[in-house]
Formats: C-alpha cells, structure tokens, sequence
C-alpha cells in the first residue's frame, strides 16, 4: 500500500515528501490528498501546489 498523506497547509508538504521519498521504491508513489474545495476549507494547498512540489522531483529539475 503506497504511503498517503492528507494535507492542508502547504508549508508541511515538502519536509514530508523528503522523508517519504526516501522510503518508497523508485517504481513506487506517494498518494497525497486535500481538503475539498465544496467543504470551504482553510488552507492554502491546491492540486496544482501539490503538482508543483513533487513534478520537479520526479524529473530532477528544481
């Protein structure tokens, strides 16, 4: 079962990708989820926030 993780604040997505990252096989991934918009959360995480932290990883770019 791929590791999950349920964010809300963007400040705490990072630190716990570096950690997990060490932890899953190459072939393997991270299920990360948020808040839904419908629920009128308070946080500042988005799916394209999320896309923009962990797609540079997967291809080496910064």
């Amino acid at each position: 079962m791929p590791p999950h993780l349920f964010m809300a604040r963007r400040a705490d997505l990072n630190p716990k990708l570096a950690v997990l990252r060490t932890l899953i096989r190459p072939s393997g991934f991270i299920w990360i989820s948020k808040p839904k918009k419908l629920s009128k959360p308070n946080t500042d995480i988005t799916e394209d926030r999320i896309r923009a932290a962990v797609l540079p990883r997967l291809t080496g770019s910064t």
